[in-house]
C-alpha cells in the first residue's frame, strides 16, 4: 500500500477504536505494576512510561484517546499550522531499507518524507482538542504536547504564526512545541539561528505566559554544528525553556544506497528518519545534555527501534523518548515491546527508575561534532 494511504487508514482506525488495545500486564507478587520502573515524572507531569508518539502521526489532533489506548505514556499532535495548507505535491513519503542491521527482519527501516506541514488548519484542531479535553479532562494522566509549525505562504522571518498558535491552542496543552527544524517547509530551519531564535522564544514565552502556565519547548535538527548546538544550549538556558526534542528528521542520507535516493524524483528533497537517524540524533541529544549542564528537560527522538535504543536516548540524557518510523514500520505491538524490554534492561543495569539512567553515560563524556 502507498506510505501515506497507509498512514491515513491506520490513523482512521485509531480514531474511531478499529484495531489493538494494550493488554495489561499482572501485578507481580507485591500487587506492584511490573512496569513501575517506567514511571517518571518531568516537565511537571506524570507520566505512566515514558514512550511517546512523535508529532507528524497525527497532524490534526485526531485520535488521542486510541493512541493512549495503545500504551504510550504521552504524545505530541502536529505540527499544526493556522491556515489549512496541503503540503507539498504527492507522492512525498517513500520507504527504503538501509545498511543498518535490523535484527528483527523488517523489510522498512527508514521513511523519506516531505509532506511539508499538509494540515487542516488552526481551527479543526482547536475543535478536535476541545471535544477530546471535554471528554478526558478529569483523567489528566495522558500528557499531550501541542506542536506548532508556520504556513508555507508566512514571511520566512515571521513568528505570528507560532503566536497564534499560542493564543488559540495552548488551553489544551500540557506542554507547547515550537518547531524550527523541519526541512520541508523553506526557510523554516533558519529560525535556529541564534538571533532569530532569541527573538521567537522570547516572544513566545511572553505570549505563553498570557494564556497558560505549561512548559515551552523547542525542536532542533540533528544537522546542527556544534557551535549552532552551542548557541541553542545558550538561549535555553537564558529563557528558562521547559525542553528541547532532539531531533527532526535528518537531511543528510546515511546508510542508505545511493541508487534508492535516485530511484526517488528528486530524492535530496525531504527528510529521513528511522534506524539510520539514530547515531547522529543521540549524538546531538548528549551534547545538548552536556551543554545545558543537566538542567533542562531534554526528549530523545530518532531511530529509536527496541526498547536497547530507548535505554540508549535516555543514558545520553533523555527523560522522555519518542517513536514513529518504528510504530509505523513495525506495528502497535512495538509500544508494548519497547516498554518491556526497557524495564528490563532497567532492572539489569541496577536502575530503579527511569529518572536514575538519565544522563548516566553523558556526564562525563566529550562534546562531539
Amino acid at each position: 500500500m502507498d506510505p501515506e494511504d497507509a498512514h491515513n487508514l491506520s490513523k482512521l482506525a485509531i480514531k474511531y477504536g478499529i484495531g489493538p488495545k494494550e493488554k495489561k500486564l499482572k501485578a507481580n507478587q507485591y500487587g506492584l505494576d511490573p512496569l513501575i520502573s517506567l514511571h517518571t515524572n518531568c516537565l511537571g507531569y506524570h507520566f505512566e512510561n515514558p514512550i511517546g508518539l512523535a508529532a507528524g502521526f497525527d497532524k490534526d489532533a485526531e485520535c488521542m484517546k486510541g493512541i493512549e489506548k495503545l500504551g504510550f505514556g504521552f504524545m505530541e499532535v502536529g505540527s499544526i499550522c493556522p491556515q489549512p495548507q496541503p503540503g507539498n505535491p504527492k507522492p512525498r513519503i517513500f520507504r527504503l531499507n538501509s545498511k543498518v542491521s535490523d535484527p528483527d527482519g523488517t523489510i522498512f527501516d527508514t521513511i523519506l518524507n516531505r509532506c511539508g506541514f499538509n494540515s487542516k488548519g488552526m481551527e479543526v484542531s482547536d475543535e478536535n482538542l476541545t471535544t477530546y479535553r471535554n471528554s478526558y479532562q478529569s483523567l489528566n494522566t495522558f500528557p499531550i504536547g501541542v506542536n506548532l509549525g508556520k504556513n508555507k505562504t508566512s514571511a520566512p522571518e515571521s513568528i505570528e504564526d507560532y503566536l497564534i498558535g499560542v493564543r488559540k491552542l495552548a488551553k489544551h496543552a500540557d506542554f507547547l512545541v515550537i518547531n524550527v527544524s523541519s526541512p520541508n517547509t523553506q526557510h523554516l530551519r533558519s529560525l535556529q539561528e541564534k538571533s532569530s531564535l532569541d527573538t521567537l522564544i522570547e516572544e513566545v514565552s511572553t505570549e505563553l505566559k498570557k494564556h497558560k502556565n505549561i512548559p515551552l519547548l523547542i525542536k532542533i535538527a540533528p544537522d546542527l554544528t556544534l557551535d549552532q548546538q552551542r548557541d541553542i544550549a545558550s538561549l535555553a538556558l537564558k529563557h528558562s525553556i521547559g525542553g528541547i526534542i532532539v531531533s527532526n528528521t535528518t537531511i543528510e542520507r546515511p546508510f542508505v544506497s545511493s541508487e534508492q535516493i535516485n530511484a526517488i524524483p528528486n530524492g535530496s528533497a525531504g527528510g529521513m528518519s528511522g534506524r539510520p537517524l539514530f547515531n547522529q540524533s543521540t549524538k546531538v541529544l548528549k551534547n545538548m545534555y552536556k551543554l545545558t549542564e543537566g538542567k533542562v528537560t531534554l526528549i530523545g527522538v530518532g531511530g529509536v527501534w527496541d526498547g536497547y535504543d530507548a535505554l540508549q536516548k535516555i543514558q545520553a540524557g533523555a527523560s522522555l523518548v519518542q517513536v514513529y518510523t518504528a510504530f509505523t514500520a513495525q506495528g502497535p505491538a512495538v509500544v508494548g515491546k519497547i516498554k518491556r524490554e526497557l524495564a528490563q534492561l532497567l532492572a539489569e543495569g541496577g536502575y530503579a527508575r527511569v529518572s536514575d539512567a538519565v544522563g548516566s553515560k553523558a556526564k562525563f563524556s566529550k562534546l562531539e561534532e
